[in-house]
């Protein structure tokens, strides 16, 4: 005895079509990563939720980066696409986006490492005058002793 078959149609309340889109979505994802493991090939997944929310998925870890290589191919080895310059307009900009995003994080990252230096260097320094001090001062409690 199996599972009963379900009857495929839009749920019409918001609040379990939203529940049937979570737990759905993690089986379509999975499904997803093993076509691309066991066939060893790149797979991209973007999905809208009912609010909206969009949900990327890419076995390469770089969506856009298949995106473009299938709107780079000619049209007769693709599929139908009506007018893909705006896709690939836009999917060009993520990818400058993302690749600024990084170099922006890359810097903040930098210049966190650049204040712990500069501290460290204050801190040796206070120290270095610290030690500089008590040497002049003993040898001036010295000199005024003989």
């Amino acid at each position: 005895m199996g599972r009963a078959k379900l009857e495929i149609k839009k749920i019409k309340e918001y609040g379990p079509r939203q529940g049937a889109y979570t737990n759905r979505k993690r089986g379509v994802v999975k499904k997803a990563d093993e076509l691309s493991i066991l066939c060893n090939i790149d797979v991209v997944l973007t999905m809208f939720s009912p609010a909206g929310r969009p949900t990327t998925f890419a076995s390469n870890g770089r969506s856009e980066e298949i995106y473009l290589r299938y709107f780079r191919r000619p049209e007769s080895r693709r599929g139908h696409v009506l007018d893909a310059s705006p896709i690939v307009g836009r999917l060009k900009c993520l990818k400058r986006e993302r690749e600024l995003m990084e170099t922006i994080s890359r810097r903040e990252a930098l210049k966190k490492e650049i204040n712990l230096i500069n501290e460290k260097v204050k801190d040796t320094s206070d120290k270095l005058r610290s030690c500089f001090s008590s040497i002049i001062f003993t040898d001036l409690i010295l000199y005024q002793v003989d």
